[in-house]
């Protein structure tokens, strides 16, 4: 897909690091309640 997207004039940046991943981790750890109370589970 980002091939794709590319071939086409679309800027691409992939945010799927670590860094990212972890820190989401923990805040979804830290906030369970906070995190899905807005996507209703």
């Amino acid at each position: 897909m980002d091939e794709f997207m590319k071939q086409h004039g679309i800027e691409v940046i992939n945010l799927d690091n670590i860094e990212c991943i972890t820190m989401m981790q923990d805040f979804i750890k830290k906030n369970h309640d906070l995190w899905f109370e807005d996507i209703g589970q």
